[in-house]
């Protein structure tokens, strides 16, 4: 597998950002213990099983609905010292991963059997196709009320339809059912404590878990942390929309020093600035779309935050050079939103269920003003990004972000990389002040996923930290190494 195509799936893993505060410890129910799974090869090594979990977890003896287990054995079972619990982010399916890369888990699997987890509902095999419906960038395209409103209008009707189509399950997808179905998991390998790496959205989880089951966790690692802690939207995007404000920035850079670079030898924000001054007054033609059709001011800024928001250095970066250049020659169709149905999985509703926020066009505005402050250009756009897909939707089962009270955890390992955009450092560093005793290792230059993309030292913390529970003694800054992005 190329390089290109690694960093393309971990991608994948993870990028979708993201209920009432319920402390309620339910302990697993009839949970059996591991001779009680059937594990089955199910190709590329894994194996393969699955545990039925109760519909929702305040009525364990109600209805179930099944979890999927892929199991990576330890490539020395001798010398192995327990079980690993995987949950590569998403919300989406686990197995794939293991199943497509396992060689980013090799480390690991010399001292453990590492068992992935699918998220309830977002199984490989068990999960609920919903009809197409509109893309999380559509009410980002059109900033004003009307195309707000017909944005809410077409998300409630796709909420409608695919309820008819789906089981009950997509109204009990938050973190704290996830967070018992991994203490379920735990209970039915008859592990003494939870050994857990959680990547991206997996960190949501394990913040639930280590609130609601903090005397059975050993070890824990949060890779790429989703902040659950904060509240209103202005806050809970104030990060993000920093970092997407850095990102332009890093980009201007990237093509002042890049000779193939469309824009090389100009300054990209005064360039971007004119075009969107030009598009303010009136939309730019972009006749190679077809007669008449133009591109607006929303549009442009909503492709450059797509497009920022990426590896630094990837195609998208010198895609929107190209397209302020085609724009300031007369073209600017590479900048149009396509509104046409997507595919929507249901992973919509378990991000909406965790983050549950105010979802009126005011409220939105409000937050954007607020933002704008200190992120101009791009990042006060954050909020609608993040969050505004929920509007329309109907959520029966909240669960709310609210600050970490997790009395008895051990220490917790959680990385960031300083070239997020989708989980920056500052969000994760928020959570470890949260968590006493805990340690953030700071992986300069790194992604999304720190572990997984491959640098050296904040995998060798991640090693000497599973094996001791010892964490760095203060904040740890591991330099950036080439191919580690």
């Amino acid at each position: 597998m190329t390089t290109a195509l690694r960093r393309s799936l971990l991608i994948m893993i993870a990028l979708t950002m993201i209920n009432s505060f319920l402390i309620m410890t339910i302990r697993p129910a009839g949970a059996e213990p591991e001779r009680g799974l059937e594990w089955v090869d199910c190709a590329d090594g894994l194996q393969c099983a699955t545990m039925p979990a109760p519909l929702d977890w305040r009525h364990p003896d109600g209805p179930s609905t099944p979890i999927e287990l892929g199991r990576l054995p330890a490539l020395d079972q001798a010398a192995k010292r327990g079980t690993l619990l995987v949950v590569t982010g998403g919300p989406a399916p686990t197995l794939p991963v293991l199943r497509a890369v396992p060689e980013l888990f090799a480390d690991l699997r010399k001292s453990y059997d590492l068992v992935g987890v699918d998220p309830r509902g977002i199984g490989e095999q068990h999960h609920y196709a919903c009809p197409n419906g509109i893309g999380t960038s559509a009410f980002a395209s059109d900033l004003s009320r009307a195309a707000w409103q017909r944005f809410a209008e077409r998300n409630a009707a796709w909420d409608a339809a695919c309820r008819r189509d789906t089981d009950p399950v997509v109204d009990h997808l938050n973190a704290w059912q996830v967070a018992h179905d991994l203490e379920a998991v735990r209970v039915a390998l008859d592990l003494p404590d939870l050994t857990y790496y959680g990547n991206s959205y997996g960190t949501v989880y394990g913040q639930a878990y280590a609130e609601l089951f903090p005397r059975t966790v050993g070890r824990m690692v949060l890779d790429s942390v989703v902040d659950h802690t904060r509240t209103g939207l202005a806050a809970l995007s104030k990060e993000r929309a920093l970092r997407i404000e850095q990102a332009f920035a890093d980009h201007a850079r990237w093509c002042a020093t890049t000779s193939t670079c469309a824009l090389h030898g100009r300054d990209v924000r005064l360039a971007w600035d004119a075009l969107m001054a030009k598009a303010a007054e009136h939309p730019v033609p972009a006749p190679s779309a077809g007669p008449g059709v133009t591109v607006t001011a929303d549009e442009i800024r909503l492709f450059t935050v797509l497009s920022v928001d990426q590896l630094p250095g990837s195609p998208s970066w010198s895609a929107l050079a190209e397209a302020i250049v085609a724009a300031e020659h007369g073209d600017a169709a590479a900048f149009r939103y396509d509104d046409s149905p997507h595919d929507v999985v249901i992973n919509r509703y378990a991000n909406c269920a965790d983050f549950p926020l105010p979802q009126t066009y005011d409220d939105y505005r409000a937050a954007e003003r607020r933002l704008r402050a200190v992120a101009p250009r791009l990042g006060w756009l954050q909020p609608r990004l993040d969050f505004a897909r929920c509007v329309g939707l109907t959520i029966i089962d909240p669960y709310r972000p609210h600050r970490l009270r997790a009395p008895g955890l051990p220490p917790v390992l959680l990385l960031g990389g300083t070239a997020d955009s989708a989980t920056p450092v500052a969000d994760g560093r928020r959570v470890a002040r949260q968590l006493p005793g805990s340690g953030f290792v700071t992986a300069v230059g790194s992604y999304h996923g720190v572990y997984l993309r491959g640098n050296r030292c904040a995998r060798d913390q991640v090693h000497r930290y599973l094996a001791t529970g010892k964490v760095p003694a203060r904040s740890l800054t591991c330099p950036a190494e080439p191919g580690a992005g």
